[in-house]
């Protein structure tokens, strides 16, 4: 197989992959806010930070990815996500002690630590991705679903021109 044959493979499978991910972010996201119950795939979930008390490391609605469970694994440091009393949303704070209780939690942005500790029952998961780059695209779902849709069509489609464009042999271009 030649090179360029090999790097278009790659570059298809890259594509797909990064389409399914975006995908299933955006799936997974909608769902929680539709139905209120969580949705763990391959032990990953999307969240949208709401508050902006992880300024500036995490902004209001940044995506982060939690991975279920690891609640041993957790060190000082770590970003969480748990069920805190009195939110009807998950909760997204930096551990900064851990005691025989659980762990103490303090949104970075905050002036004091959270009143009350993280127990295992509480704890949802560690933090292990987070992005600003694709919350335009969740709030677009969620508030326009029939013209993000079109407009990740039509994104896709050029993606593609450009791609048969660049493939052709020089002097026979297609389209």
């Amino acid at each position: 197989m030649k090179k360029r044959s090999v790097k278009r493979i790659a570059s298809n499978i890259f594509l797909i992959i990064a389409a399914l991910i975006l995908i299933y972010a955006i799936y997974a996201v909608v769902q929680t806010r539709r139905t209120g119950e969580e949705v763990f795939i391959f032990g990953f979930k999307p969240y949208i930070i709401q508050t902006g008390s992880m300024e500036p490391d995490l902004r209001v609605n940044s995506l982060i990815v939690v991975r279920q469970g690891g609640f041993d694994r957790v060190q000082v440091g770590d970003d969480i996500s748990y069920r805190a009393p009195g939110f009807d949303v998950n909760v997204c704070h930096r551990v900064i002690e851990i005691t025989e209780e659980g762990f103490h939690t303090q949104g970075i942005n905050n002036n004091q630590p959270d009143e009350f500790v993280v127990t295992e029952e509480d704890f949802v998961g560690i933090v292990v991705f987070n992005s600003n780059i694709t919350v335009f695209i969740i709030y677009a779902f969620q508030n326009h679903p029939v013209i993000t849709i079109l407009t990740i069509l039509v994104v896709v489609m050029v993606f593609v021109a450009i791609k048969i464009l660049l493939s052709s042999p020089k002097g026979k271009r297609a389209l």
